[in-house]
């Protein structure tokens, strides 16, 4: 139903406490898929991930569909380049990361 993420936010927003997990019910299948497309990593404990740090923001966020979506796919954004960087990846370039002695031999060796 449209509109209907505005309404539980705006509801749970106001402290209606049956509006969050309607809010959940209805914005978790978005990080999912979200995550299913972006990233390698289990998108079920990356979505969990997200959740934390959206839920802090959820009295400042526009009570607006659309400015919802951004800030808890933004969380998971940053949630899968968290679970890059543990990993030994960066979410830059996708390389492994690199000893910092081992940069300054290849550069050493360059000269």
């Amino acid at each position: 139903m449209p509109g209907e993420i505005a309404t539980y936010l705006l509801g749970a927003q106001g402290g209606i406490e049956d509006d969050y997990p309607r809010l959940y019910a209805a914005t978790h299948p978005v990080l999912l898929r979200y995550l299913r497309v972006t990233t390698d990593a289990d998108p079920a404990e990356l979505a969990l991930d997200a959740w934390a740090p959206a839920l802090l923001q959820l009295k400042v966020c526009p009570a607006d569909e659309d400015a919802w979506l951004e800030l808890v796919v933004g969380s998971a954004r940053e949630a899968a380049a968290g679970s890059l960087r543990s990993d030994g990846v960066t979410s830059s370039t996708g390389f492994a990361r690199t000893d910092p002695d081992d940069v300054d031999r290849a550069i050493e060796a360059l000269r």
